[in-house]
């Protein structure tokens, strides 16, 4: 059965943090027929500019009626200072709830306490940013460490090429690790450098 995925950004949000665990995704759709299938959310549908000026078309705003799979929050330092009003922040915890999980990519977890206030959820973040997050919502609990995390059915990446990670790991769980193990042959990974004091492949 299709996983219908959905992708959260905004003004400023990191175009890595969209199109690596994206791209990751959707590549599955050739080891597996119609594995995965994406839609792109915003505040309001339209044209959305990366951090760097690039713009990318959401099809969805949160006044639409959005179902999905999996619930994927980008980040990047317009996501980082996103500040929901508690319309947005409702609208958007509808989704979640009608979702199987939600994940944040990098900075895309400063929207995790906004969207859930009274959840004490242990998340993780870009290591530059654990602090920040620590102090901005003392209610959660921030691990500097991991690559990624899950606390029941939320899933944070603490950095970028950690999101593709959490991605595979995801594909594993959705279609089996052999499946995901495929996917890394399929994409040629032939070397690592040492991020984080972690070794990640890059593909």
């Amino acid at each position: 059965m299709t996983q219908k995925l959905t992708f959260f950004i905004a003004d400023g949000f990191q175009a890595l943090d969209l199109f690596g665990p994206l791209d990751a995704f959707m590549e599955t759709n050739t080891l597996v027929q119609n594995a995965y299938q994406t839609q792109l959310l915003s505040l309001h549908p339209g044209l959305i500019a990366t951090a760097y000026g690039q713009q990318v078309h959401a099809e969805a705003g949160l006044n639409d009626n959005v179902r999905c799979d999996t619930l994927i929050l980008c980040g990047g330092v317009g996501m980082r200072t996103l500040k929901l009003t508690v319309q947005q922040a409702t609208q958007l915890r509808a989704i979640a709830e009608n979702a199987s999980r939600v994940i944040s990519i990098c900075t895309g977890s400063f929207l995790l306490p906004q969207i859930y206030p009274e959840k004490s959820l242990t998340i993780t973040t870009h290591w530059r940013h654990c602090q920040q997050l620590a102090e901005q919502f003392p209610q959660c609990h921030v691990k500097l460490d991991p690559l990624f995390i899950n606390d029941g059915t939320v899933w944070s990446s603490a950095g970028v090429l950690s999101g593709v990670d959490l991605a595979l790991a995801l594909i594993g769980e959705d279609f089996g690790k052999a499946m995901a193990t495929k996917w890394r042959k399929n994409s040629l990974c032939i070397c690592s450098v040492v991020v984080n004091k972690h070794n990640i492949p890059i593909c």
